[in-house]
């Protein structure tokens, strides 16, 4: 519907197709008192999209990094302004991805070992072995920063959870939470590092069995850094 007096225009349902991903929407999009433009006012959900389909809009690249089935429901505010976009965008919403893979041979390679260490098999996985993710949570965009909580990654044997952010600016990564794995920690290594890993488990013994370890990711989002959280590691150790 169109206001003819002022060109304020409210959507009872848009339906819009990227690739093989239908976006359904509805909200607003009116005048701003004081302000140039208009502020737009959304509420957007996908149901059974394809996450290449919307890194198809931020990365140009011939092939996606990641591809899987995406699920999402945000809402959306694009307040009036002359700031960049990214500065006045608001997201507030929730999304899973489900049966996700990564492009990139090493990343997949890695998340098969991480699975097969987390069932208890400390050897490298083959190349080319076939390992699916499974990844969701909340997230809030404001100011160019993308906060994430209840984030979690999932492969068979391990669950990564994480709270933290992403500058949209500036790239940077700023994550921490915990790494959960079915098996135990001498269970994932062997020889004498195994030895190590019985004397430092009673530390990161998981409830119900398996192994909690405290880690974090910082860095760049081309070339992060992942560890051991250390402080927090240390503050499980006096507990």
């Amino acid at each position: 519907m169109v206001d003819g007096t002022n060109g304020d225009t409210w959507l009872e349902l848009v339906e819009a197709r990227l690739g093989e991903s239908t976006i359904r929407a509805k909200g607003a999009v009116v005048r701003t008192k004081d302000v140039r433009g208009r502020s737009v006012t959304l509420d957007v959900r996908i149901e059974d999209g394809r996450i290449e389909d919307l890194l198809a809009l931020a990365v140009k690249a011939a092939q996606p990094p990641l591809t899987g089935r995406i699920a999402m429901d945000t809402a959306f505010l694009l307040p009036a302004g002359r700031q960049p976009v990214v500065e006045r965008l608001q997201l507030d919403g929730r999304f899973s991805l489900a049966r996700a893979r990564f492009s990139n041979i090493d990343v997949q390679q890695r998340i098969a070992t991480l699975s097969r260490r987390g069932r208890g098999d400390e050897g490298e996985a083959p190349p080319g072995e076939s390992i699916v993710s499974s990844v969701g949570g909340r997230f809030v965009l404001k100011s160019g920063v993308l906060s994430f909580s209840e984030l979690t990654f999932s492969v068979p044997g391990a669950t990564v959870q994480l709270t933290g952010t992403y500058g949209l600016r500036d790239e940077q990564l700023a994550l921490a939470g915990d790494l959960l794995l079915d098996a135990s920690l001498p269970d994932t290594m062997s020889g004498f590092r195994s030895l190590l890993a019985r004397l430092a488990q009673p530390f990161f013994r998981r409830p119900g069995g398996g192994a909690k370890l405290p880690i974090r990711i910082t860095g760049p989002r081309t070339k992060p850094t992942f560890g051991l959280d250390l402080r927090r590691a240390f503050w499980f150790g006096a507990v």
